[in-house]
């Protein structure tokens, strides 16, 4: 399904509407599939660019949580915007980051049983350190138990760079993720409208 980039109507937008019994969308007001694949080619980009200045070279825990948090919001909102139907702000909007969570999951995610789980211990565990500056490293030993194989009692011996080490693959990881489920989204799109296209002229 082509995305329209129309704005959101206002009550404006109505009242014209109900005066001259006109609003059109035309063909200008779609994003050609072009142009979507341009934003997939930035967004991994932006990844690279955000693990080289940000991600990789900080060691303590407390401050790459933040960082990673930022990040993930960064995508979540990039996600969305490139998933939604009619081009939204998701920024302007200020929906929190557990509702972005709410929407991501609702329409780009497929199941998967400890993305949003790690997401939320994230987000928890950075409010932690943005409104008292302690966290509880249980919750980030959750995280890090949830996207590995070890045991609880060989994640609760890792040191703090261990752990830090941890969330920046976790991070990758799951930016990863949110990539791949929009791409997935955007060829079987690109394909489905191709097929379409091809019966029409059939």
């Amino acid at each position: 399904m082509a995305k329209l980039r129309k704005r959101r109507p206002t009550q404006a937008d109505a009242e014209l509407f109900l005066r001259q019994g006109v609003y059109s969308v035309g063909s200008a007001d779609y994003i050609d599939p072009k142009e979507r694949s341009l934003q997939l080619d930035d967004l991994e980009g932006l990844f690279h660019d955000l693990w080289r200045q940000e991600l990789r070279a900080t060691r303590r825990l407390d401050l790459l949580i933040l960082k990673c948090n930022i990040v993930i919001e960064i995508f979540l909102n990039r996600i969305l915007l490139m998933s939604a139907h009619n081009e939204t702000d998701f920024e302007k909007e200020r929906f929190t980051f557990a509702q972005k969570l709410t929407l991501v999951h609702a329409f780009v995610l497929h199941p998967n049983p400890t993305l949003i789980p790690t997401l939320e211990c994230l987000n928890k565990v950075r409010n932690q350190i943005a409104h008292g500056l302690q966290f509880d490293l249980e919750i980030v030993n959750k995280m890090v138990r949830y996207n590995s194989e070890l045991s609880i009692e060989e994640v609760t011996a890792l040191t703090n760079t261990q752990r830090a080490a941890a969330m920046r693959r976790i991070v990758a990881s799951i930016c990863g993720h949110l990539v791949g489920a929009v791409t997935a989204t955007h060829s079987f799109e690109s394909l489905q409208s191709a097929w379409k296209h091809e019966r029409g002229q059939a």
